[in-house]
């Protein structure tokens, strides 16, 4: 996706939209949601030093329902969560945001493709 392509989609609101969305309940359309969501951060995260969109996403309440999801019962979204956190939202404070075990990434990635169309 071009930069110019890229900033569209951050002034469409899309970033907006999915941080909204993170607080459905169905769990496939909230792992979609979020498959989404991590895909757009890390896509913007390549294209700039300072992730724009990650900055979106806290200030439409999307970190806040991040943060939320790290209790939710399906592991697959749990992992999800934390892998969002841990790889956008850089703080001094992450032990603070995260909660749980730890995962290593390929047991996430071979969750999380039981979502792919």
């Amino acid at each position: 996706m071009l930069p110019e392509h890229m900033r569209h989609v951050l002034d469409c609101g899309v970033v907006e939209v999915l941080s909204f969305l993170l607080s459905i309940q169905e769990v496939r359309s909230l792992a979609v949601v979020m498959q989404s969501l991590m895909q757009l951060l890390k896509k913007y995260k390549t294209m700039s030093a300072e992730n724009e969109a990650a900055n979106r996403v806290e200030q439409s309440g999307g970190l806040a329902q991040l943060e939320k999801l790290q209790h939710h019962p399906n592991q697959i979204i749990y992992k999800m969560a934390v892998d969002i956190i841990e790889n956008h939202f850089a703080t001094e404070d992450l032990d603070e945001l995260l909660i749980g075990p730890s995962e290593d990434k390929t047991s996430l990635q071979n969750d999380v493709s039981i979502f792919k169309y």
